[in-house]
Order: structure tokens, then C-alpha cells, then sequence
């Protein structure tokens, strides 16, 4: 792909590119251009929350702890990937946080390999030299499944599995050679793998409704990206919070029902944020114009998104032009 924009046979892509200014736009300062927009949702660590030790709340916050999210994005994304608090959402909706929620969400989310380890072995975890040991007495192992081609999240993944082989899990990058080899079990979560969450951008609605509640529960093995709930998890208390948000026209009373949803998420944990999930969009003027760019945000660059699709090639002009 990357061969292809450069030398000008593909006009538009939404790959993510390293060094992006150098590996692309300079090639042809007038027209190439890339816009990586992230008013968007997380890419986060997630399984299937019914396997053991999964399963365990104290195992999936430890884990939180133990990650470091900075390093993932300015390392892992080259810093085009902002890293995110515990619930995510503050790139896409940082007007819903209230300061209550914002600074929970951030200590969630601190990296503390020390309190990630206090917090393991408060929950009935123990260490055998450095290998920690859950508490039915089995060594913990975590591989984190990705794409071999998807080199940012390669390169996230060694940096993850790391900091967990720092608090005492097995834990290696397992590349997947394609596409096809990937989503099966992605899909299904009978992998731990990164994943990146997908729902309405009008509000954190569909959020909830895709990692809190019980409409969308998919039971474990089974196939979820027709619902998002990937961790194959519901919050009971959590549900009958989303089932009254949809309900309501009242801003005032949604943005009540969101303090209430996110404190549960944090409560669970149900995945691990870590970083934004860009909006990978490189695209050149040559031929065409009038993509979707900072100064004109009409749209979600990513080309395959339904149905902001139909407004990118509805609203793609015909003719090259210099600048973006």
C-alpha cells in the first residue's frame, strides 16, 4: 500500500503510515496529504471476559496499571495516537466528562507496575520467583494476537507484552499472518488481542451499549462485530442505565445516566483503553479534491465506514488541485 501512494497509482488509503511526512507527503508536497483525525474511539487490550483468570476484576485493573500508554503512543503509534484514560472516551466526548469522572478515569489508568502488582496480590495472586501465579495456583500467560502487517500495532504490542512480563505474565507479540488468519478469533475474542470499539458518534450511548449491556451480550466463542461486545460481558446495573438512556430526549438526564455508566465501567473494566484509534486517511489532491481534512471535517475519513462513506464520495470533487 505504501509503495502504491507513493508512487501515485492509489489516490486515497486509510493505512496507518510511519513517519507519514517524510514516508509520504514529501514525495509530492502539493498534493500528497494525510489527515489522521482523532475525535475518535480506543483501541484497547481485550478478551473474553468469562475465561478465567479474564474474568477476575482486580486482573483486568492490574492490567491497566501495568500498561504504559505513553510510551505505546508515542513509541508504538509514533504519536499519532494520543494514549487514553481508563474509560476511553476522552477523545471523541471530553465534554461529558465531569472532573469527578476525568480524575478517575486517569488514576485508572496511571502506569504503576508496583500498584498493579499490590492489587494482584490483594485479590489471592502470589509470585513463584517472578512468575505471578493466579490464585487457583497456575501460571499466568497472556499472548496478545495482532496482524504481522500492522506494524504500529506490532510495534504496540512488544511494548505491552513487555510491561506485562514486568509484573510476572507470560506474555509474547503473536503475529498473525493476514487478515483472515486474524478476524475469526478476533471477532470472537478467542484471543486476547487490541481491538478498537465502534459506536455512534452522536454521544457515549452506544459505548455502553456495546461493552455494558445485556442487549449486546454475545455469549463466549461467539462471533461479536455485529454488536461490539467483544469481551462477551453485560453489567446488569449498567444495563438498566443504557435501556433508560435510550429512552430519553433530555440532555441533562443522559449526561446524569453517563456519570452513573462510566463510573460502573471503571468499576468493571470490562476492556482496557489504551490508545485512540486514529482515522487513518492519506489521500491525494492530483486527481480528485475536497476530502474530508481538519479545516473540513465533514465526514469519518476511513472510506470503509458506513454511512459516512456516502458523504465522502458523494461530496469528492472531480479535478486535482494543490494543497489539501
Amino acid at each position: 500500500a505504501l509503495a502504491l501512494i507513493q508512487s501515485g497509482q492509489v489516490d486515497w488509503t486509510h493505512n496507518f503510515v510511519p513517519n507519514v511526512a517524510q514516508a509520504y507527503i514529501s514525495k509530492d508536497a502539493k498534493h500528497f496529504h494525510a489527515f489522521y483525525a482523532t475525535t475518535a474511539y480506543p483501541i484497547s487490550l481485550v478478551f473474553d471476559n468469562t475465561q478465567y483468570p479474564y474474568s477476575l476484576v482486580a486482573f483486568r485493573k492490574a492490567l491497566s496499571y501495568a500498561i504504559d500508554r505513553s510510551t505505546v503512543s508515542k513509541l508504538g503509534e509514533y504519536g499519532y495516537a494520543p494514549p487514553t484514560d481508563a474509560l476511553g472516551l476522552g477523545g471523541i466526548f471530553p465534554s461529558w466528562y465531569t472532573p469527578a469522572i476525568k480524575s478517575a478515569a486517569k488514576a485508572a489508568a496511571v502506569y504503576n507496575p508496583e500498584k498493579a502488582k499490590s492489587t494482584l496480590t490483594a485479590a489471592g495472586f502470589t509470585y513463584k520467583g517472578s512468575q505471578l501465579i493466579d490464585p487457583k495456583g497456575n501460571p499466568v500467560s497472556l499472548d496478545i494476537h495482532v496482524i504481522s502487517g500492522w506494524s504500529d500495532w506490532v510495534a504496540s504490542n512488544q511494548i505491552i507484552t513487555k510491561n506485562l512480563q514486568a509484573i510476572g505474565i507470560s506474555s509474547k507479540v503473536a503475529l498473525e499472518p493476514d487478515w483472515g488468519s486474524w478476524q475469526p478469533n478476533a471477532m470472537s475474542t478467542k484471543n486476547p488481542t487490541l481491538l478498537w470499539q465502534i459506536a455512534s458518534q452522536g454521544s457515549p450511548y452506544g459505548y455502553f451499549m456495546t461493552t455494558l449491556s445485556q442487549a449486546t451480550y454475545t455469549p463466549s466463542g461467539a462471533d461479536a462485530s455485529n454488536t461490539g461486545n467483544w469481551s462477551h460481558f453485560f453489567d446488569p446495573g449498567a444495563t438498566s442505565l443504557v435501556n433508560q438512556w435510550r429512552t430519553s430526549l433530555s440532555t441533562s438526564a443522559q449526561k446524569k445516566l453517563f456519570q452513573q455508566a462510566a463510573t460502573m465501567f471503571l468499576k468493571d473494566q470490562p476492556i482496557i483503553p489504551l490508545f485512540i484509534g486514529p482515522r487513518w486517511s492519506t489521500y491525494s489532491t492530483k486527481y480528485f479534491h475536497c476530502f474530508t481534512t481538519p479545516k473540513n471535517y465533514y465526514a469519518d475519513p476511513i472510506f470503509t465506514q458506513a454511512p459516512d462513506n456516502v458523504l465522502n464520495f458523494t461530496r469528492i470533487c472531480p479535478g486535482g488541485q494543490a494543497g489539501a
